[in-house]
């Protein structure tokens, strides 16, 4: 089988790698089609994946809109032609409708409670839409729900070994605990309106966090000059390695945090749609993996108190495990649910429960 994919975004990349991978071992070929926005790039370079760049990322959400989107699928149909893909996997939009183009199934797998409009305009066209379990909105009968994350699936034991390497790269030692913030920069098209900490906030939180660790920040955009020197340096695909050793994260994007929780590390959220993500009340309220805030000056009082208390990581391994031991390994799912497609798709809506022999 030749099967196509789409990887738009740094998490994007971790997911379909593996994928790709496994695949390519059993015997079918795969290409994958990359947009070069923030890491994405710099993540498929540092695990030496061979890709084809075939947009870059908008100056804004409204070129994204109105320009980028039938340029994008027009390129990625010449380099998919071709190919002569039986499959196409992605995310969004570009993938379905290169699909339609090509007269080709198309998959999608989305997280992302906040893109109703691109819901609407996908539907009608793509043929499975696969989500997590606890996914808010209901996508009709091409929803699969999978009792997982994408996180899981890169970020799961079965694949993902920490390098405590990276320490070194850190300049810190193995007994000094540190903190990671996140700041993300709000700039896709889901993200109008929202913001996150402010820069008075930034420095409110540094300034009380470092008395009890070291600080690193990563950041999209320009972070203040006056923080500099708390910028994470790392080669981008090891950002993994830092949250698995991290003794805390905090931050106002998403997957960085549900990264956390599935590598055991405690993480704390601020996000004015905190209660609407699916991902954030599971690992929140079910399973007491991360700490939400709609409000940041709350988000801040936790960090402070989170960061003082003794044995923190200890406590959130046996959580982890917990929380893994009872979810799908969602490489095993989707490269099964891939092989076999369209038979997959038939079976896994007639018996939603088979998924759970994929742990």
């Amino acid at each position: 089988m030749k099967i196509a994919f789409f990887v738009n975004t740094p998490a994007q990349a971790h997911l379909f790698i593996p994928i790709t991978k496994i695949l390519k071992e059993k015997g079918h070929e795969t290409i994958i089609l990359a947009r070069s926005y923030r890491e994405t790039i710099d993540v498929l370079n540092g695990k030496g994946i061979n890709y084809i760049l075939y947009t870059k990322s908008p100056k804004s959400k409204y070129t994204k809109i109105l320009l980028s989107f039938p340029h994008d699928v027009l390129v990625s149909y010449k380099y998919l032609r071709r190919f002569k893909p039986d499959l196409v996997i992605g995310h969004s939009v570009d993938a379905v409708f290169t699909a339609q183009l090509l007269k080709k199934p198309s998959i999608v797998f989305n997280d992302n409670d906040f893109a109703p409009i691109q819901f609407v305009i996908i539907i009608p066209f793509v043929n499975a839409i696969i989500t997590p379990k606890c996914f808010k909105r209901d996508l009709g009968e091409k929803q699969i729900r999978v009792d997982s994350f994408k996180e899981i699936a890169y970020l799961h034991p079965d694949y993902f070994s920490p390098d405590k390497n990276i320490l070194n790269l850190m300049n810190i030692s193995p007994k000094e605990k540190f903190v990671l913030l996140r700041f993300n920069a709000f700039d896709a098209v889901h993200d109008t309106g929202t913001k996150g900490f402010s820069y008075k906030e930034k420095k409110e939180l540094v300034t009380k966090l470092e008395k009890h660790a070291k600080i690193f920040i990563s950041f999209e955009g320009m972070l203040p000059p006056d923080m500099a020197k708390y910028s994470l340096k790392i080669p981008k695909h090891r950002i993994h390695d830092v949250l698995y050793y991290a003794q805390m994260v905090v931050a106002d994007s998403n997957t960085i945090i549900t990264e956390s929780a599935v590598l055991g590390t405690p993480s704390i959220v601020a996000h004015p749609k905190v209660n609407q993500i699916g991902n954030f009340i599971e690992l929140g309220e079910k399973n007491s993996l991360i700490f939400k805030y709609e409000n940041t000056k709350e988000a801040i009082d936790k960090a402070v108190e989170l960061i003082q208390q003794t044995n923190l990581k200890d406590e959130w391994k046996k959580k982890k495990d917990v929380f893994l031991k009872n979810k799908v390994n969602m490489i095993q799912f989707m490269v099964w649910f891939i092989e076999n497609y369209p038979q997959s798709f038939k079976e896994i809506k007639e018996k939603p429960d088979m998924q759970y022999k994929f742990k």
